[in-house]
């Protein structure tokens, strides 16, 4: 009689502790979620992207590419740009794959009118680099990575 309660009680402390620990681990990953969302929108926003955008806002605003080194300038920036969203787009990848919804529509909340504006605005960037360049950029892995970001955008809008 004694051995089962014991048993009884041992296997109600262990589903317990089960519990508690299925519990402890979906809010660490809820968190970290949170935590890539936040740190992917602080890189879109400062930093050397935030130096790239405004270069490329210059070109947007029509200053143009006089010198090879502005030339040169406005490439590094196109790409620094392209870059930060290939790692969003592999942000949010992670993000579905841990299934963190509400740190997904954090994202997507936060980067949303940046995704908008460049995804419109590059085109014509890239136009005016390539014609200064006088050659092809070899951008369409990252093109794409910016196109499947505005795609989630577009299919998330608030």
């Amino acid at each position: 009689m004694i051995r089962d309660a014991v048993t009884v009680i041992s296997v109600l402390l262990s589903a317990g502790a089960l519990t508690l620990s299925v519990y402890v681990a979906r809010r660490q990953r809820r968190r970290e979620g949170f935590e890539l969302a936040r740190a992917l929108h602080a890189e879109l926003t400062t930093g050397t992207v935030f130096e790239a955008r405004s270069i490329l806002g210059g070109l947007q605003r029509g200053k143009t590419l006089a010198t090879p080194d502005a030339a040169t300038q406005a490439m590094d920036a196109y790409f620094t740009l392209l870059w930060c969203f290939e790692r969003i787009d592999a942000g949010w990848q992670t993000l579905a794959a841990w299934g963190s919804v509400d740190a997904q529509r954090f994202l997507v909340n936060s980067i949303r009118w940046h995704v908008n504006e460049w995804e419109s605005a590059l085109p014509e960037i890239r136009d005016a680099i390539q014609a200064s360049a006088r050659r092809k950029l070899d951008d369409a892995h990252s093109q794409e990575a910016l196109a499947r970001v505005a795609d989630v955008v577009r299919m998330r809008a608030a």
